[in-house]
């Protein structure tokens, strides 16, 4: 499985204006890559991923799975939000096989499915919590459970852990490295964070903006399980923060003051 990214181009349009978002982005993610999108705030990550979704159309350009065109969101890709969009009135393992039970599966087959991916995110013994006895981080694993139960070819994460404090972020990024060395699940990860980037990803897509589009790839080589404070990952992160300022500088320059500088 293949999933490339030819020519695209997204602008917004008002009654007074047209806001180009990002122009003729090309990319190509094989099959069981990790892939971390980073940028400053209105480069487009989100609009992207909601793109290869298919919950947002490109003005230009395409989007293809396999060879086929996405045009509509399909099994074949599941999102993960930073809110985790539970429902409060269903139990844990309620919540993870809601998506299992509208395709029709079988009750007993939709709970045992559950049950593996709750004891993966490490939620067996809350399975018949509800979600408001849960922390912030139970939730986010609840959320993660129920993406990982549908089995859908790529994951996409819109900044999932944002919300979180420093602690319980940490914790989730160790536990998603573990998650994807044992499901070699293809995820597309959008994150404000060097360091998270760094931590979980083959490659790292820098966005630009003004005009908006891929600045560089960065392959991150470093074995896995990572550590934040190894020479490797602080050494990677470093480099990446050079390139990455230079478009925050962009933004803020835009939108602040004249004499605010970095």
């Amino acid at each position: 499985m293949v999933l490339e990214i030819n020519n695209l181009s997204k602008t917004f349009v008002t009654k007074t204006k047209e806001t180009a978002v990002f122009d003729s982005i090309d990319l190509s993610i094989d099959k069981g890559q990790f892939i971390c999108l980073i940028g400053p705030s209105g480069c487009g990550k989100s609009t992207l991923l909601n793109i290869i979704a298919g919950l947002e159309k490109a003005t230009e350009g395409e989007v293809l799975l396999d060879g086929k065109a996405v045009t509509a969101p399909g099994p074949d890709r599941i999102m993960m939000f930073q809110e985790s969009a539970l429902f409060p009135w269903l139990k844990v393992i309620d919540n993870v096989i809601f998506g299992l039970k509208i395709s029709g599966m079988d009750k007993k087959e939709a709970y045992t499915i559950a049950d593996r991916y709750l004891h993966m995110t490490h939620l067996s013994q809350f399975k018949n919590a509800y979600i408001h006895e849960l922390s912030g981080g139970m939730r986010q694993r609840v959320a993660l459970a129920r993406c990982l139960s549908m089995d859908a070819e790529i994951m996409l994460m819109d900044e999932p852990f944002g919300a979180l404090d420093s602690q319980t972020r940490l914790i989730l990024q160790l536990e998603l490295q573990k998650i994807w060395e044992a499901t070699k699940k293809t995820i597309i990860f959008v994150t404000h964070s060097v360091e998270e980037a760094v931590l979980l990803s083959d490659k790292i897509v820098l966005m630009s903006v003004n005009p908006g589009g891929i600045k560089k790839i960065y392959d991150i080589d470093i074995p896995r399980p990572r550590e934040v404070d190894s020479e490797a990952v602080v050494h990677k992160m470093s480099y990446v923060l050079k390139d990455l300022k230079e478009e925050v500088e962009k933004v803020a320059k835009a939108e602040f003051d004249t004499d605010w500088h970095l």
